[in-house]
């Protein structure tokens, strides 16, 4: 799927992900391909990403420490909003 984590400032995360692990605020949502869309609330935590396949993380790494943020999923994209 693809995946994109920013901030208002920069792009911390742009590429093909397999899984995605959320902090949310009900505990953690594991994301994958082709999930159902959603809109959700994120809390104080650490985003868990697996990447697709070797080189696909451009500009980001696998466990992003994030304060507060939004994820969203429509057509196999996950954008998600942070604050760090």
């Amino acid at each position: 799927m693809k995946t994109r984590v920013l901030t208002v400032y920069e792009k911390l995360f742009d590429g093909e992900a397999r899984e995605v692990i959320l902090p949310g605020c009900d505990g953690e949502v594991c994301v994958l391909d082709f999930h159902q869309s959603f809109l959700y609330r994120l809390r104080c935590g650490h985003v868990k990403i697996k990447p697709a396949g070797p080189g696909s993380a451009a500009g980001g790494n696998g466990n992003i420490f994030i304060r507060d943020g939004v994820a969203a999923m429509k057509d196999n994209a996950l954008d998600i909003l942070v604050e760090r």
